[in-house]
């Protein structure tokens, strides 16, 4: 399961991702793909499969993740019963 951190939202949330935002999430994180060079291209081949066989989620936390613990705990837990990879 892949979250992504979004900040500014009134209230604990999360939402699925389609792979393709998952993707544009993860690559301002990756130092590989960003400075490129020889390891650019299979490193970016590996974080597109990992984001396709991965359920995808944007955290939606304003103050941050520690806002709303428990929220944030029965969110998490949901998605990951749940188990099914965004399309």
């Amino acid at each position: 399961m892949i979250v992504l951190l979004r900040r500014g939202a009134a209230s604990v949330d999360l939402e699925p991702l389609d792979a393709t935002a998952a993707l544009q999430g993860l690559l301002p994180q990756s130092g590989l793909v960003m400075l490129g060079g020889p390891a650019c291209r299979p490193h970016l081949k590996v974080l597109a499969k990992v984001v396709r066989s991965s359920a995808n989620y944007a955290l939606s936390a304003g103050g941050g993740p520690g806002t709303d613990p428990p929220r944030l705990a029965e969110l998490l837990r949901a998605a990951y019963e749940r188990g099914q990879p965004s399309s």
